[in-house]
């Protein structure tokens, strides 16, 4: 991993440095699971008791396992300890608690920290469902601590349905709390949806797809698309965008992949992307300008990428650096949608 982005990662994650201190203090005698698990220096002290990481943003994987780290899609099994961090949604972080707590052995501790900035308190009075709390309160994060007594299976049952896909009457798609835009399709997308042409194509990509919504649009109105590739950082999204697409007769292959840093698939007619500019709870311009950099690598000569940004994102210049030819098709409703064109 590189220093760099380890030190970054301590500035902005302390309630991550907490937990892993005060369980490789506490729990020297049995191993098990970190959910949501971020690598910050101090995950290094907590690694040998380690049994498996659960994290399903694909940047923070591939830090994970450059320290050795087994990452699972799923938690599973009974363990001695599981530590938690929240997410930005409640409702997901909710049901990870569910499944830490059905991973626990009875007399396990279940272990969360979250920073005070990021709502900390409120964690205590649902965990206190679960039995007596236990709290610690250091650099402006509060740490928890339950021991398992009883199952709690009711109240887990319910956690679990908050935190479960939904249908979305609207657009007919499936979704799920903790995903972008996740109750809606959002201005951008609706903006993009309306922009891009319903030329047939070979070879089309939804990049930062999100439950695929883009792709799932272009279909629903007659598109022609003899294959296309889905690709997000989210395992979460990209495991719903399949069940969206499902539906229709075309060739669709899932991607799992960080595009602001892993090479994507090549040779594309048409990319469709909406890119991402936060990275969990911060915000990073960069962000996109990197995804968008490598989508235009993966366009063939003559090439199409259609995006859509906020109007102040600066991605006008990156888009011509990597393709050559660069045109503002709409400004709307605080959006602009942009198409590139990779020259030979």
């Amino acid at each position: 991993m590189n220093q760099a982005a380890v030190e970054g990662r301590l500035r902005i994650c302390p309630e991550a440095c907490l937990l892993y201190r005060v369980i490789a203090r506490e729990e020297s005698a049995g191993s098990g699971w970190l959910l949501n698990a971020v690598p910050v220096p101090d995950l290094a002290v907590l690694a040998p008791l380690i049994d498996r990481c659960w994290q399903p943003m694909r940047y923070h994987v591939l830090q994970l396992e450059s320290l050795g780290l087994r990452v699972a899609e799923e938690a599973a099994g009974e363990h001695a300890w599981v530590g938690v961090l929240p997410m930005k949604s409640k409702r997901a972080t909710l049901g990870m608690l569910a499944r830490a707590w059905s991973c626990l052995a009875r007399g396990g501790r279940l272990w969360l920290a979250a920073a005070n900035r990021h709502g900390a308190r409120s964690w205590q009075s649902f965990l206190e469902q679960l039995g007596e709390v236990r709290v610690m309160s250091k650099n402006k994060c509060r740490l928890f601590c339950v021991v398992k007594r009883l199952p709690r299976q009711e109240l887990l049952s319910s956690w679990q349905k908050r935190a479960a896909p939904v249908y979305l009457e609207e657009s007919g798609l499936w979704s799920k709390p903790g995903l972008f835009s996740w109750d809606r399709i959002d201005t951008g997308t609706r903006l993009l949806l309306e922009h891009v042409p319903d030329t047939p194509v070979e070879f089309c990509m939804d990049l930062c797809c999100g439950y695929g919504a883009l792709a799932v649009g272009m279909l629903d109105r007659g598109m022609s698309i003899a294959h296309l590739a889905l690709v997000d950082a989210d395992i979460r999204a990209l495991r719903l965008a399949e069940r969206n697409l499902r539906r229709f007769d075309v060739p669709c292959r899932a991607y799992w992949l960080d595009a602001a840093r892993e090479d994507l698939p090549g040779s594309m007619d048409l990319i469709v992307c909406n890119p991402p500019f936060h990275e969990d709870q911060h915000r990073d311009s960069g962000l996109g300008r990197a995804v968008l950099s490598r989508a235009c690598a993966s366009l063939r000569i003559g090439g199409q990428l259609w995006a859509v940004a906020n109007r102040q994102l600066p991605y006008e210049r990156t888009l011509y650096e990597a393709a050559g030819e660069v045109h503002v098709v709409a400004q709307e409703k605080g959006f602009k949608v942009l198409m590139a064109r990779k020259g030979g």
